[in-house]
């Protein structure tokens, strides 16, 4: 275009072409040879861009396997160096239209001075998508490494150290891709060879979780995965550490079974599983490897083998057990593991087992490994192998009888059940029974012909702890039978002793009334014969069992008592299941009613009656009169009210039960009738007691109708008495419906009031050399007795005492001399006449001073008993509160001492020294106890009465029964007793403060090598002895022993 606007144009005279630039070249080094893939960064790339490597004009190499990404990125592979040496080179893109930019020295070519080598990609494999993270094993590796998969570089690479690289896959193409490892620093490069397949998978694995999620740094876990969608073929990669496929046991597609390798590093690690089709899932932090603290050892593993079912019971032995470790059978984590105090016994129960891809049954058993873990990671391996069973036997529990028992063992135990087989094992929780008896449904033992599996077997129970334990019987195949919660171990002690039963046989058909003896029993109370629970069994008492037996098969059967509260205890082989040669039949029993207090003549007709039956109303044995074969009499024995079944039994044991055959009726019963005598006008208010009294029920007495009759219960009736003469009348009563009971001379009419009779059948006896014993007859109305006597039967008479007994003994008399005495009664009316005179003579001799005691203190000495009554408070002070008895003749078998309430009141503290026993007491303390309040008139005629009997004969062999093995008798033993006594009512005290001692016997001691002794007391709830100090709060037997 000219100024002057002029213009020429020259069509397509000038072209414009692509301007392309190069940013990046990497790697920007490598080897002379070349080979490495190289990617190329830029903008404004041609689809059909060229790129060449130059060094010298003329001197070009063209980029390998070349693509053109999109406009600005461009892959391919490094071409040899141009000019084969080292340096550097142009790198020059030229696109078609001329456009070309070179970056001066962009790569420069080495002599590498490292040589990286690729060993495994783990996983192998992934989908095309990428993203998969993959662990690269070899040597070599540089800080800066690149990893290339196919012809992409790999995302997040991280060089962990020079052998181990971290990456994640690119996208790829399905197949397989090479896999380079350069390390940028000198261009040095490895290549593995389709080292990672691209696929497309179908699945979609997903981990839910890891079981256990921590295990040793050193490798060998058990671990259970748990998840979804894994399949066969499937591979476990933990921190990029594949665990080999020998421990990669698939049980389903949502359980896999590993044993973890052995770790690079401490910490949480990654799991990942990966399908064959490339399907995989990385659970992040999914394991924790932690250094082990402990080493453990595994020796031994008894027994071997167990069926595939799970539950046998397994003891392993070794060296560094610690609490808590988890043992695993084929990588399946027992259920229940407990390990001893000493570390060197894990006890464990074997898991159920389902076989997985990796199990190959040998001879019908899979072997598998067993493993110990401690609580800090630290495991053993078993050298050997334990074997799961398919067995052939399959045994099964019922029951179990008795279930429960003492924690400390020891109690006989039925299981029931099918298929037992000999050679069985039985466990209570993990301890093994000690196996009684194994009998089949006939009653035989493996040891019989016709045998072939057990129904029934009877153990010994372990000790256990409280608290209830699986129960398990193992066949010799393995099989195991399980009731969970099967027993249950009871918190109790003390004991019961089972010393008889009776009969000690009975039919097989059941039915036999039984009576079992011992000490200790409690309702409610569990009877079993051979395992069968006995029918109606009842603790009567603590020392007596009733019931009847239940069915069971021939032979000699254990019986076990259980008692409510927990004990327990056995007689082996206690009774004898037999089969009668023939059974007794019952058809009529006359009469079927009768009074519950039996008594009365009952006939049971029938057939097959045996000489020497035994016949049951109830439970309660008749006494048999009379058998034949058709026809036994009995007296019908006591029975409560009811229906009750006719038991007959013959000699050979064969039975027969006459359900509900014979009625106890209310026929009434009178034991007592309170106050038994009031006056003759009447109107005395009395209690009948007795027993099946019925509402409505009359009174008569004397045959004359009582007044306002009341029926408090069957066994009480209040009534008040009609008039009537003078005497004793009969009382009876009559139900409603007839039954009736008389108690004879039940009621005494009094006639009215006087002054008292005269005694009468007074007679004076002499005892020894100083006393004479003097009797009489009780005279009516009379309060108390008074005693005279005189040297002379001309008198004159002086008073000597007053008693309310009708005996008396004076004492203190001269020897060889002749005495006369009279008593008369008294009463608030007057005194009767004197009896007539009578005398004794005391025996020739001279006084013996029984007693060292104050001069007015009076005693005597009766058939070895020695009876003192203390009447001088005043004097007992001078003699320092001290009462001493001694006998010249060895001792006393019994001692009593009665301080007057009167003395008592006055007396702190007084000492007895009864011979070899001293008993220091506080009367006035007592008398608190004792007496409570008391009018003027009952004061008068009050005493303490303090008594020391020895033990002899049967009682004292009875006592020594109950001392402990060890214990030596060192002294008497003697029983000590406190009462308050007001006239004629002696009450004793259940408690009272004393402080006994008896002096050991010294001919014992010197013969004997004791190392301790002492005071005990008599514990008869306990049944023994036990320590006691010189204190006593109580009436009881003592002795002194040694040990």
């Amino acid at each position: 275009i000219n100024p002057d606007g002029g213009t020429y144009v020259k069509r397509e005279g000038f072209r414009y072409i692509s301007n392309p630039v190069i940013e990046s070249v990497t790697p920007s080094k490598g080897p002379v040879q070349g080979g490495a893939f190289v990617e190329i960064r830029g903008r404004n790339f041609d689809s059909e861009a060229k790129v060449t490597f130059v060094k010298e004009p003329g001197q070009i190499a063209n980029l390998e396997s070349a693509k053109v990404v999109n406009d600005s990125l461009i892959k391919g592979k490094i071409p040899a160096s141009p000019d084969g040496s080292t340096g550097l080179a142009d790198v020059k893109v030229e696109n078609p239209d001329g456009g070309s930019f070179a970056l001066k020295g962009g790569f420069q070519y080495k002599t590498t001075s490292t040589e990286p080598e690729i060993h495994t990609v783990t996983p192998n494999r992934g989908p095309v998508q990428g993203g998969t993270d993959i662990t690269i094993k070899g040597k070599g590796f540089e800080k800066d490494a690149l990893v290339v998969i196919g012809d992409s570089f790999a995302a997040n690479v991280r060089v962990v150290d020079s052998t181990t690289i971290t990456a994640r896959t690119p996208a790829g193409n399905e197949g397989y891709a090479d896999v380079m490892v350069i390390n940028a620093s000198d261009g040095a490069f490895a290549v593995k060879k389709d080292g990672f397949e691209y696929t497309v998978p179908r699945s979609s694995p997903t981990i839910k979780e890891v079981v256990p999620s921590s295990g040793s740094s050193e490798g060998g876990t058990p671990v259970t995965i748990k998840g979804s969608d894994f399949r066969e073929g499937i591979s476990v990669i933990i921190d990029g550490i594949e665990v080999p496929e020998s421990d990669v046991n698939l049980i389903s597609p949502t359980e896999i079974r590993i044993v973890t390798p052995r770790a690079a590093s401490y910490g949480k690690k990654d799991v990942t599983v990966v399908n064959q089709d490339g399907g995989s899932y990385t659970l992040k932090g999914g394991f924790e490897y932690v250094p082990p603290a402990t080493l453990p050892v595994i020796t031994d593993v008894d027994p071997k083998f167990g069926a595939i079912s799970g539950g046998t019971i397994v003891r392993i032995q070794g060296q560094k057990f610690v609490k808590g470790a988890k043992v695993y059978f084929g990588g399946v984590q027992a259920p229940q593991v407990t390990v001893d105090d000493t570390g060197t016994l894990a006890v464990a129960i074997t898991p159920e087992y389902i076989p997985g891809s990796a199990d190959e049954p040998a001879n019908g058993r899979y072997p598998v490994k067993v493993v110990l873990v401690n609580p800090d990671g630290g495991l053993a391996v078993y050298s050997g192998l334990f074997e799961y069973t398919v067995p052939e036997s399959k045994p099964r529990i019922t029951g179990i009888a008795p279930s429960k028992g003492p924690s400390a063992g020891g109690t006989l135990v039925t299981i029931e059940g099918v298929d037992f087989r000999p050679g069985l094992r039985v466990f209570f929780g993990l301890t093994e029974a000690a196996v009684e008896k194994l009998e089949d449904d006939q009653g035989r033992t493996p040891d019989e012909e016709g045998f072939t599996s057990g129904v029934k077997v009877t153990v010994t129970a372990p000790a256990g702890t409280p608290g209830k334990v699986d129960v398990r019987v193992v066949n010799p195949d393995g099989a195991v039978a399980l009731l969970k919660n099967g027993y249950e171990y009871l918190n109790v002690t003390g004991q019961i002793l089972l010393e008889s039963i009776d009969p000690t046989e009975g039919a097989v058909s059941g039915g036999t009334p039984f009576m079992i003896k011992g000490s200790g029993f409690v309702n409610p109370v569990k009877v079993y014969f051979g395992g069968v629970e006995a029918v109606g069994a009842v603790a009567v008492n603590s020392e007596t069992i009733t019931g009847r037996t239940p069915k069971n098969t021939p032979g000699k059967k254990d019986v076990v008592v259980l008692n409510g509260n927990g004990l327990s205890a056995a007689l082996r082989d206690g009774f004898e299941y037999k089969v009668p040669e023939k059974y007794p039949k019952i058809t009529s029993i006359e009469p079927n009613r009768g009074p519950a207090y039996g008594g009365i003549t009952v006939e049971i007709y029938g057939e097959n009656f045996q000489d020497n039956a035994k016949v049951y109303i109830g439970e309660n044995q008749a006494e048999v009169t009379s058998v034949d074969s058709g026809k036994i009499t009995i007296i019908l024995p006591p029975g409560s009210l009811g229906p009750k079944d006719v038991i007959v039994i013959n000699p050979d044991t064969g039975l027969d039960v006459l359900e509900e055959g014979f009625t106890y009726v209310t026929y009434p019963r009178i034991t007592k009738v309170e106050p038994a005598e009031g006056p003759v006008d009447g109107g005395t208010e009395i209690t009948i007691s007795g027993e099946y009294f019925s509402q409505g029920a009359r009174v008569f007495i004397g045959g004359k109708a009582a007044e306002d009759v009341r029926v408090v219960d069957d066994k009480t009736i209040k009534a008040k008495t009609p008039a009537h003469t003078a005497g004793y009348k009969d009382v009876t009563v009559i139900n409603p419906d007839g039954g009736q009971a008389t108690l004879q001379n039940g009621f005494y009419y009094r006639p009215p009031r006087t002054k008292p009779d005269t005694p009468e059948d007074f007679i004076a006896r002499r005892l020894d050399e100083t006393a004479i014993l003097l009797t009489w007859s009780e005279a009516l109305n009379a309060n108390y007795y008074e005693i005279y006597g005189a040297t002379s039967s001309r008198g004159p008479f002086k008073y000597i005492d007053k008693t309310t007994d009708t005996s008396y003994i004076v004492t203190g008399l001269e020897p060889d001399t002749r005495y006369y005495f009279r008593v008369r009664a008294a009463n608030e009316l007057g005194f009767s006449d004197f009896t007539y005179t009578d005398y004794a003579v005391t025996k020739d001799g001279t006084a013996e001073k029984l007693l060292e005691l104050p001069a007015d203190i009076v005693a005597d000495n009766r058939s070895n008993r020695a009876t003192l009554t203390v009447k001088d408070a005043d004097y007992l002070k001078k003699e320092d509160y001290r009462v001493v008895v001694k006998s010249k003749k060895g001792s006393y078998g019994s001692y009593t001492a009665l301080i007057p309430y009167g003395v008592s009141q006055k007396v702190s503290t007084v000492y007895f020294a009864f011979d070899e026993i001293g008993l220091s007491l506080s009367p006035s303390s007592l008398n608190a106890l004792a007496f409570g309040n008391l009018s003027s008139s009952e004061k008068e005629d009050a005493a303490l009465v303090i008594e020391v009997t020895r033990a002899e004969g049967a009682k004292l062999e009875e006592l020594l029964r109950f001392s402990d093995k060890g214990m030596k008798r060192l002294s008497d033993l003697v029983l000590v007793e406190i009462s308050g006594k007001v006239g004629k009512k002696v009450q004793k005290l259940a408690s009272f403060s004393a402080r006994l001692y008896i002096e050991a016997r010294t001919d014992i001691l010197s013969q004997s090598t004791l190392t301790s002794m002492g005071l005990y007391r008599y514990n008869p709830d306990a049944r023994k002895w036990e320590l006691s100090s010189q204190y006593i709060y109580g009436p009881g037997w003592y002795g002194v022993f040694g040990k």
